[in-house]
């Protein structure tokens, strides 16, 4: 089952289509990260300006976010977007490389790298959202952001249990799905906020850029859930297909089967009337 889910998600549309876009923007957005920095600018004697590293998006706070909210918020989130996609390329080598019986020692090697980077990405998962909520709901002076911090930490939290749930009940169809979806929503933050970014520097988001930082994630975040929805729908297409094939494999071995006994059957009556024909004769 296992296998079977890998070569599924080897050719799904994301492998065939954007993997290497992917690998380039996660490439990119790393040395941005790491060189570039974070600038707090005092507004006011209680507002103040913060310009994020990685994108340039701008926030209106009450005060500067503590160091450690932010460097938490910042590392954790850079983990869990590299590690998402390092997940799923290695889940695609997995796939690809031609079945080695002899060569044990690579697939254990390959379950304990998959194991041990899915507990860094729920680690870092949780460890992002939580600095991400505590520094928006407590600092935060954008028009409804209290309500929108909700909006955005909820799914992570759902990831995080699902997830857990597939890991523990050994459900790889759910597993590969809910993970796709992680995959999905880890690459769909730093676009948005890329995007949310642009629209805060046009013409008409200068005067409201608060609705800048929303339309911009809004609408990355459409995007991506439509992809998000019609792979849903692909590897659910897939599975019912398996499974239907495997029904009407096992319908067929049942079938043989009652040949086969029809068969025997057929056989054994033959010689019990050769047998009594003989003792007849005698």
């Amino acid at each position: 089952m296992v296998n079977i889910q890998k070569k599924f998600d080897s050719k799904d549309l994301y492998n065939r289509c954007f993997r290497y876009i992917v690998y380039l923007f996660a490439f990119v957005y790393f040395l941005v990260v790491m060189f570039n920095y974070h600038e707090c600018i005092q507004l006011s004697e209680h507002e103040y300006l913060t310009i994020a590293k990685d994108s340039g998006l701008k926030m209106k706070t009450n005060s500067p976010f503590p160091s450690y909210l932010l460097k938490g918020h910042e590392i954790f989130g850079l983990i869990l977007f590299l590690g998402t996609i390092y997940q799923k390329h290695n889940v695609f080598l997995s796939s690809s490389e031609p079945p080695n019986k002899n060569d044990k020692e690579s697939s254990k090697r390959n379950k304990l790298i998959h194991k041990y980077n899915g507990y860094l990405i729920l680690f870092s998962m949780m460890v992002m959202n939580v600095c991400g909520f505590y520094m928006g709901y407590n600092h935060s002076k954008m028009e409804y952001f209290n309500i929108f911090i909700w909006i955005f930490a909820s799914p992570f939290l759902m990831f995080f249990l699902i997830i857990c749930y597939t890991v523990y009940a050994k459900n790889f169809f759910f597993h590969r799905l809910f993970t796709n979806l992680l995959v999905k929503a880890s690459i769909a933050v730093p676009l948005a906020r890329l995007v949310g970014s642009i629209l805060q520097r046009t013409s008409y988001f200068t005067r409201y850029p608060d609705y800048g930082y929303y339309v911009g994630i809004g609408f990355v975040t459409l995007i991506i859930s439509i992809y998000a929805i019609f792979d849903m729908y692909q590897q659910s297409k897939e599975q019912i297909e398996y499974n239907k094939s495997n029904i009407l494999k096992k319908e067929g071995k049942k079938k043989k089967k009652k040949k086969r006994k029809g068969r025997e059957e057929k056989k054994k009556e033959r010689k019990k009337k050769k047998t009594r024909k003989q003792k007849d004769g005698k």
